[in-house]
């Protein structure tokens, strides 16, 4: 047992080792951990506000990032849960897979994203949900559902079509201190729930 532990305990060491040490190289290793595409640093370099993007989600295919703004020390910097779109891939006509984007790529569309679409009045709760999850796949419908302090807020969730940008059930959720989302960033949601 004290064997298993220190060995726990050595492997975490040598992760957080990894996570905060500074990535010089052009192209940054993905950090291990067990989602479909793993989270990987992206050295910014000049015009960026910050020195590394931590790469949360990236989807070639739909032309959509999620990443956290971190310092060189690996700290983050923000809020986290940054969207950035850019313009989908097309897949390879033979193997119909899609090309890997290299971080200068990832760092182009991040710090010159495609001009950004108009905020869409209302989504489908179909629309919204599904790009939550793309945001952070812990945020289930019952999650959600959690954060609200009224009765009256979870009828809304539970029986509503469609999610109006404007409606204060939407800010409230914004506000909660799980998600403390931005007006830009649930912004960003919307317009990515809208494309979904």
């Amino acid at each position: 047992m004290k064997t298993a532990l220190k060995l726990i305990s050595l492997t975490l060491l040598v992760f957080s080792l990894g996570v905060t040490s500074n990535h010089a190289q052009s192209e940054s290793e993905p950090i291990e951990e067990s989602s479909p595409i793993p989270p990987r640093l992206v050295e910014m370099g000049e015009g960026s506000p910050h020195p590394f993007a931590l790469i949360k989600t990236l989807e070639p295919e739909n032309g959509f990032v999620v990443f956290d703004w971190v310092s060189s020390e690996g700290a983050k910097l923000d809020g986290g849960n940054s969207i950035a779109r850019f313009t989908p891939l097309t897949p390879d006509p033979e193997t119909g897979e899609y090309a890997t984007l290299t971080d200068a790529e990832i760092a182009s569309a991040i710090l010159a994203p495609e001009p950004q679409a108009a905020v869409p009045v209302k989504v489908t709760r179909r629309q919204l949900f599904l790009a939550l999850l793309q945001v952070d796949e812990t945020l289930t419908r019952d999650a959600i559902r959690a954060m609200l302090s009224t009765e009256a807020q979870r009828i809304e969730l539970d029986e509503a079509a469609d999610f109006e940008r404007a409606h204060p059930m939407v800010a409230a959720l914004a506000a909660h201190p799980t998600l403390n989302l931005t007006s830009d960033q649930v912004d960003d949601i919307f317009r990515a729930a809208a494309t979904l």
